[in-house]
């Protein structure tokens, strides 16, 4: 009986770091191409074996697809229930100040962000017109993405909580025994080995300001606080 999982996000929290990670496994097809990501639970209908004629040929125990906007989406998990009740559910979760940043950056070196750190996280400058079509989500929802805490309801109410993994990119791109809990738990078979290579930093364009790096330690402080208080998480970011 074969396994499916679903890398639902956070953006910018190392799920394409995971996802070419557990592409080494040999016991795991991860749905392709990566960029962009498939997101076939984004369409208003859903079928078995539509789904997995876009895994080709594949012929492995364990199939997974990476869709970082699934987790902003209640319906989706609904959907994946519906036709795969079994599945497993990874949740990757990041320092929110570091996501937030990523989210920029990412948006500002690809020519869709045009505001700078203070316009955006200090004075709530009006987005830049773009193209809606082109998204399948808001791109410049930098500081929402980071309350975690209101977006794992839309999987914890859906799925029993032994089918949902919550993890760290700080732990699971530093620490390898954390990366083989995830293939542990996936039932994947990987040749352990010594060390793993660096996540990739997300390139900055100018300093942050301590301004900006305050302001968004204070916005998240109650969401982290849920996570341990609520969600007995531990966040590696935390405050001891």
């Amino acid at each position: 009986m074969k396994t499916n999982f679903f890398i639902v996000g956070g953006q910018r929290c190392g799920t394409t770091w995971l996802f070419n990670s557990l592409d080494q496994c040999p016991s795991i097809d991860l749905l392709k191409p990566i960029c962009p990501e498939t997101k076939y639970f984004l369409n208003n209908k859903v079928s078995y074996d539509e789904y997995f004629s876009l895994f080709g040929a594949y012929r492995a125990e364990i199939f997974g697809e990476k869709a970082t906007t699934y987790i902003e989406s209640k319906d989706v998990a609904l959907k994946i229930k519906s036709m795969l009740p079994s599945a497993k559910i990874i949740i990757c979760l990041r320092n929110p100040v570091q996501r937030a940043l990523s989210n920029y950056f990412f948006s500002y070196n690809y020519g869709v962000e045009t505001r700078t750190l203070e316009q955006v996280f200090l004075e709530d400058a009006p987005i830049p017109e773009y193209d809606v079509d082109k998204f399948s989500t808001n791109p410049f929802d930098y500081l929402q993405r980071g309350l975690y805490s209101q977006y794992l309801p839309n999987y914890l109410d859906v799925f029993p909580r032994d089918q949902v993994m919550m993890t760290f990119m700080e732990n699971f791109t530093e620490d390898l025994d954390e990366f083989y809990r995830i293939t542990d738990w996936l039932g994947a078979s990987i040749p352990r080995v010594k060390n793993t290579s660096a996540i990739n930093k997300a390139k900055r364009v100018s300093k942050v300001s301590d301004d900006v790096i305050n302001t968004l330690q204070n916005y998240y402080l109650a969401d982290t606080q849920k996570l341990i208080d609520v969600y007995n998480l531990s966040p590696p970011y935390a405050n001891p």
